[in-house]
């Protein structure tokens, strides 16, 4: 797997900036929410601008919920998250196989601090 950026997923918790208009992603993954109970990040990859970067979402060191993000794709699902439009629920590995593609990197049974890194498998749901 290629060594990517971390993203500081502290980010998440930060005050909203008050007033700023949606983002296209942000859009996006709430019209996609509309017709699902909750999308694995492979769905959320068909967003144009969501994916193809060199970052990870890790809420933890050496714990990723998904990797090749854009930091716009991260900035959507991060604002989305503080400002309680969507929330993030781990899943099986199952989700991921239905989805057709998986991280190949041992499983997270919690979030928690790993010498070695590890997926958890993570859906995005409605509040």
């Amino acid at each position: 797997m290629q060594k990517s950026e971390q993203v500081d997923a502290a980010a998440a918790f930060a005050e909203p900036d008050v007033g700023s208009p949606p983002t296209r992603i942000e859009v996006a993954i709430l019209k996609l929410l509309e017709s699902d109970n909750y999308l694995s990040f492979v769905e959320l990859d068909r967003i144009e601008g969501f994916s193809g970067g060199h970052f990870c979402l890790e809420p933890r060191p050496n714990v990723v919920i998904w990797c090749n993000m854009t930091e716009a794709g991260i900035d959507a699902v991060n604002t989305l998250k503080r400002e309680r439009k969507i929330r993030m629920a781990p899943t099986s590995l199952l989700t991921y196989l239905a989805d057709g593609r998986a991280l190949n990197l041992p499983i997270a049974t919690s979030i928690r601090t790993y010498k070695k890194l590890h997926w958890l498998p993570t859906t995005i749901c409605r509040p």
